[in-house]
């Protein structure tokens, strides 16, 4: 109906618009932090996309998504029956050591990404592929712009996440540029 199409329409732009936004905070907070992460991405660009990928596993911008259980099932010695909503905690589903080795360690090395951070199945956030290349775009941009140090958090700087119970990025990220 078009209620339905317009709804849909303000959740993808909405919804698009502060996950993105998070997502590139945490991705340039990151190299803003490792410098030797920095450097690898702006030696070979072809590493963006992955680095974008990691930044999306260990960094969610979103961190929990609600379900409801469609039919009972057992899930890590749990018993889940149909009907019961379930919180499922994306930042630690990302770090599953059944599914990742080091989990906690940014690597660019990974491969295809098997993360859960734009969901999956019917609920996969349909504006997955263009989050990917603004950050993918976003991330090049930086790079190939700011050498290592050319650009830095201001002296002092302490994260603070956004002000949204589900989200996870800064608030902001102040810099000092120094080319």
């Amino acid at each position: 109906s078009a209620t339905e199409l317009r709804s849909m329409t303000g959740h993808i732009v909405l919804g698009g618009i502060s996950t993105t936004t998070n997502l590139l905070g945490n991705l340039l907070y990151r190299l803003l932090c490792d410098p030797e992460l920095h450097a690898c991405l702006r030696a070979d660009p072809r590493l963006i996309p992955a680095a974008v990928e990691e930044s999306l596993r260990l960094d969610p911008p979103v961190l929990f998504v609600m379900r409801i259980c469609k039919r009972a099932v057992e899930m890590g010695g749990v018993a889940i029956e149909a009907g019961e909503q379930v919180l499922v905690g994306i930042a630690s589903a990302n770090r599953d050591e059944a599914l990742f080795d080091d989990p906690d360690d940014y690597r660019l090395d990974r491969g295809l990404p098997r993360h859960i951070s734009f969901s999956g199945g019917a609920h996969h956030c349909i504006g997955a592929g263009l989050a990917r290349l603004v950050a993918q775009e976003a991330t090049r941009a930086f790079v190939e712009r700011f050498d290592v140090g050319d650009v830095a958090l201001v002296p002092g700087f302490e994260f603070e996440g956004v002000p949204v119970f589900l989200e996870y990025g800064p608030a902001r990220l102040d810099v000092e540029v120094f080319s």
